[in-house]
């Protein structure tokens, strides 16, 4: 599932019946280490919030792209994604 900011890849039940996993990756076309960290927490706290609504064994990859970081609201996108992908 591709959105305006990020990049998402839902493989549900690959891990079994295991809790989900979750990878995050920044690349340096998101800014510098500070800009990519300070993104890479602000996508793993969005993430948290809809851990629970994945599938058990789900694996999900996101990637951030280029401009993601001027993004104010990540829940909002990663909840329409996962609507999206889930659905």
């Amino acid at each position: 599932m591709v959105t305006d900011c990020l990049i998402l890849h839902v493989f549900p039940g690959f891990y079994g019946q295991g809790p989900p996993r979750v990878g995050i990756t920044v690349g340096k076309d998101c800014g510098n280490s500070v800009a990519r960290h300070r993104l890479s927490r602000r996508i793993r706290g969005a993430m948290a919030q809809h851990i629970d609504a994945l599938p058990p064994g789900s694996g999900v990859v996101i990637r951030a792209l280029p401009g993601a970081e001027h993004t104010r609201d990540l829940s909002h996108v990663l909840a329409s994604a996962f609507q999206r992908v889930l659905s």
